[in-house]
């Protein structure tokens, strides 16, 4: 009698982790698109708050791979900005709690300095 439903119930417990399995692909799928939508409502947002800088002689060029970065891989810059003043290179980032206290950034209690820091000599790796 012990055998009776046996491969049944293996294949049900089978179908139960492959099911939770898709759940947690799922879950992962859904914060990484919220990521993306915060990063394309804010770059949309600094593109457009730079764009009067184009009366200056400012000219832009939007989502840049980096330099070196393998093709295909999401290694990219925001915003750069070529005109009068110089080449600048602007990343934005969605952040929230962001504060600057004593030539130092912060985003809540991590002092994030040396991270960006690292953007502008090449240390910074995607």
């Amino acid at each position: 009698m012990s055998e009776a439903g046996r491969s049944a119930g293996v294949e049900a417990h089978r179908l139960v982790a492959l099911a939770d399995a898709h759940d947690a692909r799922a879950a992962a799928a859904r914060e990484a698109a919220e990521r993306w939508m915060i990063a394309h409502r804010t770059e949309r947002q600094v593109a457009g708050t730079l764009a009067p800088l184009s009366a200056c002689g400012f000219t832009f060029l939007h989502d840049r791979g980096w330099p070196g970065a393998r093709r295909g891989s999401r290694a990219q810059i925001d915003h750069v900005l070529v005109g009068p003043g110089g080449v600048f290179v602007v990343d934005t980032k969605g952040w929230k709690d962001v504060t600057v206290a004593g030539g130092r950034i912060f985003r809540g209690q991590a002092d994030v300095t040396d991270d960006l820091a690292g953007l502008a000599d090449g240390r910074f790796m995607f």
